[in-house]
Order: structure tokens, then sequence, then C-alpha cells
């Protein structure tokens, strides 16, 4: 496990810091070093990969539509296993911490590790690395089985990692590298003996009674999704809808008050920055949510394009939120008895004490609320009394794919547009708007995509299917593609997967291979989507 740090909590390993640094919640002090892993948990004999980033989208009634006009026209990162902590894994003990402070750090040691001091005291504290300024520097030490050691830098609500040999060149050995932040639901999650993983740079909880009891309960009743690491960003002016539609690629100016739509920020290529939703709050103010990794990105985009007259918020640390979905989920609401009404689907309702969305992404119905941080814990215990079973990222990546719902970061990425990601109808060609990356769409449509994002469905019993493993044409034997996203579906007991696969292979019934392990097992191209 190159430069992967693991923490141990009341006696039972995990990947948690004994204590963090609030920010919608908090900041631990665990992090990953230059070979850094994305998070992969065991459900059982199952694997399941989540990957960077939780897409957030609008895709009911139009993803069959959208595969049926590909069809009747005839018309890619591997993941790594993270393995679980052992008995060798470092760890905080609080008790064992001691300090050393010099030119304002605060150095936290192990008692053991005393002997070391010296050589931090003879090392000039580092620069701020861009991330932001620094308000406070605390180093935590933490030395692991490859005779490293860990140094966290807090910036802000950000913590930056390096890591380095004793003793270190002080400037050559520092690599910074921001590292998970906690959800103001954290505590939570643990007293509910949630496994957490690495997600969008966030700690998350992966699973709770598993993913398969989960998922399940979201298919049939009803479950509740912390989703505090998103982003909330707020637009405003007299020609918002004007702006909005040159930056982005659906149409605004259809949305009326408390309407929502799906969207997606495209680069000067075509390809896809983030998606989003965003919802016409009343006249001309926008509440966009986006991407727990691309709140920056997506902000200083904007920022960059913002016209004159228009005011940009990035209100992101200023709320926690939650996803409740399945079918008793209205149901679930009224329980509550706060006497606000659902909107209807695809639609927000503001109130003094949150701020509540009709969407999900899941397949089911549902709602997200968003309230302030220091309430979203009373909320969360409230709709878990009320009878929704605690979801984890594990069962939201299972239920999202049976949808064939994209993952941005996987399924959708700045090499790809959305035509050949088959979300057009996200994509206003047919106005007058010039969008960014509007003439690449305009001449991918005239030519015709080459690729496309295909369902792939395992016909016989093999391992689940999994991001990155490769996608074989069995006619010549050749790769043709990698996976974008895959898994094991609960509802189909089958691995199922998406994958930009080539125009001729694209056609349901079309027979590929999927390479795992050295080993080739068959498969075949679905319509979308699975469910």
């Amino acid at each position: 496990m190159d430069d992967i740090v693991r923490v141990k909590r009341s006696g039972r390993e995990d990947h948690r810091a004994k204590k963090g640094v609030r920010h919608q919640g908090q900041v631990n002090a665990v992090g990953k070093g230059r070979q850094g892993r994305q998070g992969q948990e065991h459900d059982g004999g199952n694997d399941v990969n989540i990957q960077p980033e939780c897409a957030y989208g609008l895709f009911d009634q139009v993803i069959e539509k959208e595969d049926k006009e590909h069809h009747d026209e005839k018309e890619k990162t591997p993941a790594h296993r993270q393995e679980k902590p052992t008995q060798d894994s470092p760890h905080f003990a609080g008790k064992d911490l001691f300090f050393i402070e010099r030119n304002h750090l605060r150095i936290a040691l192990r008692k053991h590790d005393q002997d070391k001091a010296h050589q931090l005291e003879s090392c000039d504290p580092p620069e701020d690395s861009g991330e932001g300024q620094i308000s406070e520097l605390t180093f935590c030490i933490v030395e692991h089985s490859f005779s490293k050691s860990h140094i966290g830098l807090l910036c802000e609500r950000k913590v930056i990692f390096s890591i380095c040999d004793f003793p270190f060149d002080r400037e050559a050995d520092f690599d910074y590298i921001a590292i998970m932040k906690q959800t103001p639901l954290f505590g939570i999650h643990d007293t509910l003996g949630a496994r957490m993983a690495e997600f969008a740079g966030w700690q998350m909880p992966i699973q709770y009674e598993g993913i398969v009891a989960e998922h399940n309960a979201v298919r049939t009743s009803v479950g509740v999704f912390d989703i505090s690491h998103m982003g909330q960003i707020v637009a405003e002016g007299e020609q918002v809808i004007d702006w909005l539609n040159g930056v982005l690629t659906n149409d605004s100016s259809v949305l009326g008050d408390s309407e929502g739509q799906y969207t997606l920020m495209l680069n000067e290529n075509g390809g896809v920055i983030d998606d989003m939703i965003i919802f016409r709050e009343s006249g001309n103010s926008f509440f966009l949510v986006v991407n727990a990794s691309k709140i920056d990105e997506d902000f200083a985009a904007l920022e960059a394009q913002r016209a004159d007259g228009i005011s940009l918020r990035n209100e992101s640390g200023k709320y926690g939120g939650l996803a409740v979905q399945g079918p008793d989920a209205v149901k679930l609401w009224d329980q509550l008895g706060t006497g606000a009404i659902l909107p209807e689907r695809n639609g927000i309702l503001r109130t003094d004490n949150f701020v509540l969305c009709r969407t999900g992404y899941t397949g089911e119905d549902g709602f997200e609320l968003f309230a302030p941080v220091e309430k979203i814990s009373d909320w969360f215990r409230k709709i878990l009394d009320a009878g929704a079973k605690p979801c984890g990222l594990g069962a939201r990546d299972t239920l999202r794919l049976e949808k064939c719902y994209p993952l941005n970061g996987n399924d959708l990425d700045p090499e790809h547009t959305p035509l050949q990601a088959g979300l057009g109808f996200f994509v206003k060609l047919k106005t007058d708007i010039d969008f960014t990356g509007r003439n690449v769409l305009e001449s991918q449509k005239a030519d015709g995509v080459k690729t496309r994002l295909s369902a792939i469905q395992m016909t016989g019993k093999a391992p689940p299917p999994r991001h990155g493993y490769d996608v074989i044409d069995p006619q010549t034997g050749l790769k043709v593609s990698e996976l974008s996203s895959g898994g094991m579906s609960p509802t189909l007991q089958k691995g199922i997967a998406m994958a930009y696969i080539p125009l001729e292979l694209a056609k349901p019934g079309t027979a590929l291979e999927i390479g795992i392990r050295q080993r080739t097992f068959p498969a075949e191209v679905v319509k979308k989507p699975f469910l």
C-alpha cells in the first residue's frame, strides 16, 4: 500500500483520525501520497469500486429516448484495490502524542519519536502551496512501514500532505497533496459503524449494513445518503439567463420559477468539465448543485466567464446535504411534519430552514435536503427515526449504474462530449445560443459520433466488471476500449458496466469480451438502461 496512511480509532482500524478540523464538518489527518489510490471496498465476496466523483443528474425518461434514437439511426483510468488496514498500519493514539512548536508550527509526534524532534526544529516551515492563505500550520508525523513520515499542512479548510524521509531536504521533499475532508455527519456515520473510504477528496461512508441491503432498501422502501460533499453556487443578475446559456449546454430560459434542469459545462473541445442541476428559484436567481470534486474548478470557470451585472456566490461551505430516495420517500417526508409540501419533480423549495430539491440519482422518487451545517445532523437523525435506512456510496453507485446514469470523472470526462455520452437531449443545438464547445458538437453531430457510451452486461459467470477493465472485440481479439464504470447489479444479479465503444460495436446484442485478471469473460451490449 504505497504511501497510504491508515488510522486506528477506538480499537478498530479504519480511515479515521482521532480529531479533525471542522469545515462543513471536519478535516481529518489521513492522507495519501504521490502514489495514492482510489477507494475500493468489499461487500462479502463482491468488490465494489467507488470512483472519484458522484454525478448528480436528471435522466428519467431521457436515457431510454436517447438510446432509441441512437439505434434507429444505427448508430475511458483503472482503479486500484485499496487494501484493508492491517495490524501493521500506522495509527494515532491521542494520549501518546506530544507537541513541539517553532515559528508558529505546532508539530505532533508520538512519544517514541522524540529523538526526531531536533530534525524538525532545524527545518523552516514550508511555504503556502497555493491552495489558499495559510491560517494555521499543523504538522502530524506518523511513521509507517516504508520508513517514511507523513507531514500534514492545514491551509484554511484544506489539509495538504507531504511525504519525506528523515532527515529530509526542506525544499525538495515537500510534495503537497490534498487529503480527505469530513462532512458534518461523520460522527453519526462512525456511531452507526459505517465503513469509510475516500471519495472526491472526502471521507465518505461506503456502506453500513451492506451494499446489497442498502441498494434493495432504496428500490423497495427508502434510504438516505449523505451528500454534504456536494457544492452549491448561486448566480444572480438581470442577464443571468443569457449568461448561463453561454456557459452551459441546456436552455435555462425554459425554466419557470422553482423549476430545475440537468445541464453540463464544457471545455473548448466540447469535453465535459462537470454535469450539474440548476434551479431557477425566482426571477433572476439560480441555485446550482455541482459535483464535490468540481466545486472550486466550476466556480473558477464561471467566475472567469462572468459578465457584468452577474453575481456569483459559492455557498458550498454553508450547507450539509441529504438525499432521501425510494418509493416511500414522499410518505417519509409527510411523517416529518414540517408543514412544507414537496416540490414537483425537478422542482425546488426554499424555506428559512432548508432548501428542498425534488430530483435524484437512483432512478427512484425522492428529494434532496440542504440545510445549514449546524442543523444537518438533526435532520439526519429525524430521517433515520422516520424509517430511512442509512446508505453509503456503494449502494449509490450500483443504483445509478443500473439506470445508466453517468458518473463524472468516469463516464463523463474532458475527452468525451455529451453527444458521445448519449446526453444530446441536454444540449440545445437547435437554438442560436452560442455556449462554450458548441462548434465542436455541431461538427460532431454533422459527421456522426465514432464512439458511444454503451451499456454492457456479462453473459456468463464472471467476476464483477470494474472501471478500467479492457473491452475486447472477440472477432479480432483486439482491445477496443476500457470500462468507464462497472459492478455487480444487486437487482439483476449480473455484472453490468458502461464503456465508450466504436459505433459499429454499439448495437444491442453485439458480443464482446471483458478482460479481468489476465482472463476474458463473455459480455454483450444491451439497451440502456439496465432497469
